[in-house]
């Protein structure tokens, strides 16, 4: 094993720096990082949160912490060959053995878990996630108290005169897969481990498995943690049903800021789980209704939010000009992006764990934008003018937001159309969907 570096190599700030203008400007519409104030400087911190989304976790909390060179745990399996090896060392990652690895091989963690500590000792950062694997929803798995071990083992290097943090941190997504949507890291205050030092020597297990308890806790209550994991899609649903209509009722509630939306599907989810003790029979009856809103909706392959606002003939006629006025820069701006909207499907088409989907996705963004860009300003530049190149050079990526954007109000749009169909045309279906919806707002007011 290769030592902990607390420098960063200029390969490192380079492709730093890429990733994160991918990251913020292209991949996602807004990154939002709450309480950056907590996180501390000059003392070994382990930064752990709740595990949702593979690599793009690691991406958000390393451009969090901004100048930190920040180094995560990761599986020993993936640093097999050497050059590969090399690369994710220079990364800041660092290899753990697990079981299937090898029973000897797990030996090798006792060395690597000392360099961990030293590294720390020097005012270092090391980033773990105790659910050991990325959760497949919105839910928090078990933790795992490794990293607390790491603490005080870290404070007991210095004879438990250096104080350790362990800075609880939040992860949440507007949505797993999707392109330009929101995504969110909450910082919770840094938690000492000093308080417990005492009773660390005392008996370390107990110590430790009452801090991981804290811990996860306050990671807990910060997130979306769907508590009825049988009827999970059904919760959600409900939740992305009722939201706006319960943001109405809070008052001065944006739902377009992804932290104050999920300020409100944690609520409705609370009061959900509540009736699973309190009134379970109401639950299963908006259990029913959910379950039945949504089928309807899926077998007229339409939305909840097209649902409520579908198209008059003056808004069918003004969008079909506006898209029609617009579909050059469309076509300019999704033609010149075609090449990554191909490739992630084909790569992940066998994918058995489908949350890592969002990853591939990113890294085809990560290195396609610099391929393709320059295959199109070498074919521009020789066939029209360098001049011309170099301008859409610097147009691509406004072109693919619009696109994108273009793209994604041309479906709603239609599904709007759509709507006016259903409802002109199959008026008996169109009663049955809107008992159904005024069923779930009378559900909603019920909890409310």
């Amino acid at each position: 094993m290769e030592d902990i570096s607390s420098k960063k190599s200029a390969a490192y700030r380079i492709l730093y720096h890429w990733v994160r203008f991918v990251f913020e400007r292209v991949y996602y519409k807004r990154v939002h990082r709450l309480h950056t104030e907590n996180i501390p400087h000059n003392n070994p911190v382990i930064l752990v949160s709740n595990h949702q989304n593979s690599l793009l976790d690691a991406f958000q909390m390393l451009f969090a912490v901004r100048n930190t060179f920040l180094h995560f745990i990761s599986r020993a399996d993936v640093f097999r060959k050497k050059p590969v090896a090399r690369l994710l060392y220079g990364l800041g990652l660092i290899p753990i053995y697990r079981v299937r690895d090898g029973v000897e091989k797990i030996k090798n963690n006792l060395q690597m878990f000392g360099q961990v500590e030293q590294y720390l000792q020097k005012g270092g950062m090391l980033a773990i996630y105790p659910e050991a694997t990325h959760m497949d929803g919105n839910w928090l798995g078990r933790f795992y108290h490794s990293y607390v071990r790491i603490g005080f083992e870290t404070a007991e290097r210095s004879g438990f005169e250096q104080e350790v943090f362990i800075l609880p941190s939040t992860l949440y997504y507007e949505d797993f897969f999707a392109l330009r949507s929101q995504c969110m890291i909450d910082f919770s205050e840094p938690f000492s481990l000093r308080p417990f030092y005492e009773t660390y020597k005392a008996n370390p297990r107990q110590t430790e498995e009452e801090v991981n308890a804290i811990i996860r806790h306050k990671i807990q209550e910060k997130m979306l943690d769907v508590k009825d994991m049988k009827n999970y899609q059904t919760v959600m649903d409900f939740i992305s049903y009722s939201e706006t209509a319960y943001a109405e009722k809070k008052q001065a509630v944006d739902m377009n800021m992804l932290p104050q939306a999920l300020t409100v599907r944690k609520e409705i989810e609370e009061k959900l789980s509540a009736l699973m003790e309190n009134n379970p029979e109401k639950l299963q009856e908006i259990y029913s209704h959910t379950a039945d809103y949504s089928h309807q909706l899926k077998r007229f392959h339409i939305s909840d939010s097209a649902f409520l606002n579908p198209s008059n003939i003056r808004e069918v006629i003004q969008s079909a000009l506006f898209y029609l006025l617009l579909s050059p820069l469309y076509i300019v701006g999704a033609l010149a992006h075609l090449p990554m909207f191909i490739i992630t499907p084909l790569a992940t088409k066998k994918l058995e764990d489908k949350l890592m989907t969002a990853s591939i996705d990113i890294c085809v963004w990560i290195l396609g934008i610099p391929v393709f860009y320059l295959v199109y300003f070498i074919l521009i530049g020789n066939t029209v003018s360098w001049f011309f190149a170099a301008l859409l050079l610097l147009m691509l990526p406004a072109l693919f937001r619009f696109a994108y954007g273009y793209q994604k109000n041309l479906k709603e749009d239609f599904l709007r159309f759509r709507c006016r169909l259903i409802r002109k045309k199959r008026k008996k279906s169109w009663e049955k969907i809107s008992g159904l919806r005024e069923a779930l707002n009378r559900d909603l007011d019920s909890i409310c």
